[in-house]
């Protein structure tokens, strides 16, 4: 089968998934907005274009260069499809109209879940519930998603392809920097992260012998450093931008990984830092607004989900963690288990094929 594969950039977690997937099918790879590797993720994009070496793909932001490759291009499905903002919707509408017009099959691939909608997206709904219908299939990361757009199409098309990721485990030993239990948080200092939730959860457990870690950057930070002066609270650490060999020392030195989104607009769609945490053997705590938290953690046997914005009931998980080295030690085994039980590439590809020979046998 000749697969168009369109999505908007190439992230560390996705090249080894396109790789396998270019060892099975004839596919070419066209990203539509390149450069939000660097924009939002502060990755290298040189580093990007060096991984995706032996890969067939094409790089544009340009509708037009979108159209002809989906009316030129010699493919038998196109996957795709996104509406997160005004030029995305503009593109997957294209997508289904080339590609019905051509007579092609698409693979909708996506990871919304019912996360409550704000008035724009409603606005945008029923198109969302055509472009479900309209697909041949769907792939989607897990359960939760699952569960929404069985909502709006038949569920026999929809397939879970739960998301993995990629973490090279160095240890490079910098705990003797902080000497102190680690509570740690990794990724964008954004209102949607809720960091300032986990702040106030660290100020309420009062505990001299840990250290709240804080790696990443973003709008946000200042306001969360004025916060943390404000709450007169010690041991909390800005660490700053990190490359990911940095963020693997990070994840290794920590005692728990804490992930405190709040639903901001919209929910987080998966949070890849609970796939890596678990890769390094850690217990895991996230809120119920983080989507990858309904399959990834088993609550009370590798980490604990807490609601949303609840300061008492995140402080509570992190010192049941923190209190009882046992328990961290058997959450850390059960989090690399889950992760290799279920959340490899391999699983990927597993997920991408069924939903392909749905499509052939249709």
């Amino acid at each position: 089968m000749k697969i168009l594969f369109i999505h908007n950039t190439a992230m560390w977690y996705r090249i080894p998934f396109f790789k396998k997937l270019n060892e099975l099918f004839e596919i070419k790879y066209f990203f539509t907005d390149f450069n939000i590797i660097g924009d939002v993720y502060a990755e290298s994009y040189k580093d990007a274009i060096k991984e995706m070496e032996g890969l067939d793909y094409k790089i544009s932001g340009s509708i037009f260069d979108l159209a002809k490759e989906l009316l030129k291009a010699d493919y038998d499905l196109v996957v795709g499809g996104s509406w997160d903002n005004i030029p995305e919707l503009v593109k997957t509408m294209i997508i289904y109209a080339i590609a019905k017009l051509r007579g092609k099959k698409i693979l909708l691939f996506r990871e919304d879940w019912d996360w409550g909608f704000s008035t724009k997206r409603k606005l945008i709904n029923p198109l969302v519930k055509i472009f479900s219908k309209l697909a041949d299939a769907i792939v989607v990361p897990g359960t939760i998603h699952k569960k929404y757009y069985e909502k709006l199409t038949k569920s026999e098309k929809i397939f879970i392809m739960p998301n993995a990721t990629h973490i090279k485990i160095k240890n490079n030993n910098i705990k003797g920097d902080f000497n102190k239990k680690i509570v740690l948080y990794v990724g964008r200092l954004v209102k949607r992260k809720g960091v300032d939730y986990l702040i106030k959860a660290f100020g309420v457990l009062d505990d001299p012998e840990s250290s709240l870690v804080i790696v990443g950057y973003g709008d946000e930070e200042e306001n969360l450093k004025k916060l943390v002066e404000e709450l007169k609270i010690d041991n909390v650490f800005f660490a700053g931008k990190a490359s990911q060999d940095e963020i693997c020392t990070y994840y290794l030195m920590a005692n728990v990984v804490v992930v405190p989104s709040i639903t901001f607009k919209i929910g987080d769609p998966w949070v890849f830092v609970l796939n890596e945490a678990m890769q390094c053997g850690k217990p895991v705590i996230a809120t119920e607004a983080v989507g990858g938290a309904y399959n990834l953690i088993r609550d009370g046997v590798n980490g604990f989900m807490v609601p949303e914005r609840d300061v008492e009931a995140l402080a509570l998980s992190i010192k049941k963690i923190l209190d009882d080295p046992d328990l961290e030690r058997r959450m850390g085994d059960a989090s690399r288990k889950i992760i290799n039980d279920g959340f490899t590439y391999d699983h990927m590809v597993e997920g991408f094929n069924a939903a392909v020979r749905y499509i052939c046998e249709e």
